[in-house]
């Protein structure tokens, strides 16, 4: 007999430990409903075109119009791309040597909010 027919053998309740298969069935499923409940917040909080976004962003960033490219940071609201870059042309606007790092310490401070699902 094959692997798969076995396995779907393992849940007929005259086999040994087929209560065993039923319930580990059970995790699975409940796990696999987390993943999904997961993947469904994260992607809503995070949820941003990069591509546009950052078209838009380097346009107006080539085009030295930078208080437009934080408003339109600022309008991505709490969403992480956002708020990472942001930080850069805000900082930019004042010390342009610390960009990146202060893009560095947005993503630390963004990542644990991604997470815990506060963003």
């Amino acid at each position: 007999m094959d692997t798969f027919g076995e396995f779907l053998l393992s849940f007929n309740p005259s086999q040994s430990g087929f209560f065993f298969m039923w319930i580990l069935t059970g995790i699975a499923f409940i796990a696999f409903l987390v993943i999904i409940e997961r993947w469904i917040g994260i992607t809503r909080r995070t949820n941003v075109d990069a591509a546009v976004f950052v078209e838009r962003l380097l346009r107006l960033i080539q085009d030295k119009k930078p208080e437009e490219a934080l408003a339109l940071c600022v309008a991505g609201r709490k969403k992480a791309l956002p708020r990472i870059l942001g930080a850069g042309i805000r900082r930019g606007q004042t010390v342009p040597q610390l960009i990146r790092s202060s893009m560095e310490e947005e993503s630390l401070h963004v990542i644990p909010l991604l997470e815990d699902g506060s963003i």
